[in-house]
C-alpha cells in the first residue's frame, strides 16, 4: 500500500513538472516561440492571409515576465522605437528572410537607452501576444535590458 502511494505521488510529480516549460521558466528562447501554427483566415476587406496560430505553450507565456535574448532592431532615425528579433537585420522579418514570430516589439521601460543594428542584448519585461494580419506577433511591454 505505501509503495502504491509513493508511486501515485512520483507519477503527479513528473505529470506537474513536464505539463508545461512556460509555466516554470522565466527565460524563453526563440525557438520555443517559433512553435507556432500557420493558419489561413479571412481578411475582412477581403479575400484571404495567413497568420500564426498560438500552441498551448506559448499562450500560457501571455501576461508573464520573461527574459529573451535577441538582436535589436531600431525602428525610427530617433532611436525611440525598436524591435527584437530572433535574427540580425539582414536575416530578419523585415527583409523577408523569416516569419513574424521571430520578432518582437520592444515597449521600453523608460526612454534614454541607446542601441544599435543588431546589438545583441538580453531583455526582461511582460509578453504580449497580437494576433491579426498587420500586427507583430509578440510584444514584450516594460522591456528593460538585462546586459
Amino acid at each position: 500500500m505505501q509503495m502504491n502511494v509513493k508511486s501515485i505521488l512520483l507519477s503527479a510529480v513528473l505529470m506537474v513538472s513536464s505539463t508545461s516549460w512556460a509555466l516554470s521558466q522565466q527565460s524563453v528562447t526563440w525557438q520555443q516561440l517559433a512553435q507556432v501554427q500557420l493558419v489561413t483566415k479571412a481578411d475582412p476587406e477581403g479575400g484571404l492571409y495567413s497568420d500564426i496560430a498560438f500552441t498551448s505553450e506559448i499562450l500560457a507565456l501571455d501576461g508573464k515576465e520573461i527574459e529573451i535574448r535577441g538582436y535589436v532592431l531600431p525602428l525610427d532615425a530617433q532611436g525611440e522605437t525598436y524591435a527584437l528579433s530572433a535574427f540580425p537585420f539582414a536575416a530578419c522579418f523585415f527583409c523577408g528572410g523569416a516569419g513574424k514570430e521571430s520578432v518582437m516589439m520592444l515597449w521600453l521601460d523608460k526612454p534614454g537607452y541607446s542601441f544599435t543594428l543588431d546589438d545583441l542584448r538580453t531583455f526582461r519585461g511582460k509578453l504580449k501576444l497580437v494576433e491579426g494580419k498587420d500586427n507583430p506577433a509578440y510584444i514584450l511591454e516594460n522591456a528593460a535590458p538585462t546586459d
